[in-house]
């Protein structure tokens, strides 16, 4: 079965990063699903048929795309982009050869654990345009009947984060909520800080982002450790198949949690005032 999920991973992996049109495309693969637009922000939406569904949620954009970036927007233009055969796969990871750009594991690595979890019976979102800023999932959260789509669910699991068995909430959680993911995944959480999707998606009900295996993101040396992915599959599987609980976010628990209160910084000595220097370059 692992060979089965890493033949889903490398597929992915192979889909573009400049752009989000493979993504949506193998997703309207599946007629359950369908595109949407709102205010110019497009997502794919398959409900669930649950009753105690969960929306499991992945972005289809990377920091790579050509929209972002306008020296890659030029590349594109002239048809001088780097192509996929640049990958190189280990044994164990993926990673890129060319030194220019990364391997956009975030997010294809969350989409393709999406793509393997479409039939489990939960809410699948595909949004774009978090890399700059969530801006897909703000315009859902903006609008009242989506927004009440959203909170029709059980919870938020995100597949979104670097790393290795850690979970994050940014702020929408609560101690059951945490206590959940905790017992259930064996992961620790990370404190709240920084955003993504659930940050905002994830007003009134909990929701966690789960590591997905990619470290250096957002760099060239961008790397997946296709081990942490399959582990964090198994860990999405078994939170996407159990019977779900219904959380809502405790709006104490961003703060109890935040890097701010569980790292503070200290400042010892004495106060005094910096004098402009402009002669000597200083700002």
């Amino acid at each position: 079965m692992n060979r089965e999920y890493l033949d889903v991973l490398n597929e992915f992996m192979n889909m573009s990063i400049y752009s989000t049109d493979e993504v949506f495309d193998k997703f309207l693969t599946d007629p359950a699903g369908k595109m949407y637009k709102i205010g110019g922000h497009k997502f794919y939406f398959k409900p669930g048929n649950r009753n105690d569904r969960i929306l499991i949620v992945a972005h289809a954009d990377t920091v790579w795309d050509t929209r972002y970036d306008l020296n890659i927007a030029q590349k594109a233009k002239f048809n001088n982009l780097p192509k996929k055969s640049s990958y190189m796969v280990e044994d164990r990871h993926f990673y890129y050869s060319n030194g220019k750009d990364g391997i956009g594991a975030d997010d294809r690595a969350g989409a393709a654990m999406a793509w393997i979890l479409k039939d489990t019976g939960n809410s699948i979102l595909i949004t774009d345009e978090e890399e700059v800023g969530a801006q897909t999932a703000r315009a859902i959260m903006g609008n009242h009947d989506l927004a009440e789509l959203v909170n029709s669910h059980r919870y938020i699991l995100q597949l979104d984060l670097s790393g290795s068995k850690e979970f994050k909430c940014y702020g929408a959680g609560s101690e059951d909520f945490k206590t959940m993911m905790e017992i259930n995944t064996h992961y620790s959480m990370r404190p709240n800080y920084s955003y993504t999707d659930v940050k905002y998606l994830g007003k009134k009900i909990c929701g966690a982002n789960l590591s997905v295996g990619y470290d250096e993101e957002h760099t060239q040396d961008e790397f997946l450790d296709k081990r942490a992915w399959l582990q964090s599959l198994k860990v999405a599987m078994k939170l996407a198949k159990q019977k779900h609980q219904q959380f809502y976010v405790d709006p104490e628990f961003e703060y109890k949690y935040s890097l701010a209160k569980l790292e503070p910084q200290e400042f010892e000595g004495e106060v005094i005032e910096v004098q402009e220097d402009n002669e000597n370059g200083m700002e």
